[in-house]
């Protein structure tokens, strides 16, 4: 709601109010333009690191990338070993080498895969990786957009209630200089009411500011 600024003793102080007003703009945005891009980056980087969401999908992408390079290859060969016709009774039970039926066995076993099919598990498996790529980049942008847009949300609450915080201050100022021109016979006693309601509406609008910044400041740090 725009604010009016009214002065008994002089019609110069609407342009004053102006002034000041314009300032403060020109101020906060000077600030935001000197803080946001390192602030932003900041966010941005915190969120892309600290998101349960974001470090699932790269596990995924870890997990397929590997699953592809396994199914290009050969299975791992297998290390057996075993023994046949161990006694289990007897005066040699579970000895090894006193009985001539008990044999000993060891050796790697290698699964034969044919190169074809092999192709074509590794077709699937980088398929499965690129599908898990493109959803971890698709989660990459969400999250980096809820972060700008919270971080800006957070930013202009921020301007916004300081900006109310000075005009505060002005309307107060704005109040004694009136009482003080009431009791200088330069004001009526209906100008320092109104002063005095336009300095409560600016308070309550203060108020409104700083739950807006205290929200703004809640969605950031989700």
């Amino acid at each position: 709601m725009p604010f009016i600024f009214r002065t008994p003793s002089t019609r110069r102080a609407p342009r004053r109010a102006r002034s000041l007003f314009a300032a403060l703009i020109f101020a906060s945005g000077a600030a935001h333009a000197q803080q946001a891009s390192y602030t932003l980056d900041a966010a941005l980087q915190a969120a892309t690191d600290r998101s349960s969401a974001m470090g699932a999908a790269q596990a995924s992408v870890r997990a397929s990338s590997d699953a592809a390079v396994r199914a290009g290859q050969l299975p791992d060969p297998m290390l057996k070993a075993g023994i046949d016709n161990l006694p289990v009774n007897g005066s040699q039970r579970f000895t090894i080498g006193q009985d001539f039926m008990t044999m000993r066995r060891i050796g790697i076993e290698q699964e034969w895969v044919s190169g074809d099919k092999r192709r074509l598990l590794s077709a699937r498996a980088n398929d499965v990786v690129d599908r898990e790529r493109a959803g971890y980049l698709l989660q990459l942008v969400n999250t980096r957009q809820q972060t700008a847009t919270a971080w800006l949300n957070a930013v202009y609450a921020k301007q916004a209630l300081a900006l109310q915080q000075e005009l505060v201050r002005h309307m107060d100022h704005e109040l004694d200089a009136t009482k003080a021109s009431y009791r200088g016979a330069k004001a009526s006693a209906a100008d320092v009411v109104q002063a005095q309601a336009m300095l409560a509406q600016t308070q309550d609008q203060l108020l409104k500011a700083q739950q807006t910044f205290q929200t703004a400041l809640i969605g950031l740090s989700r």
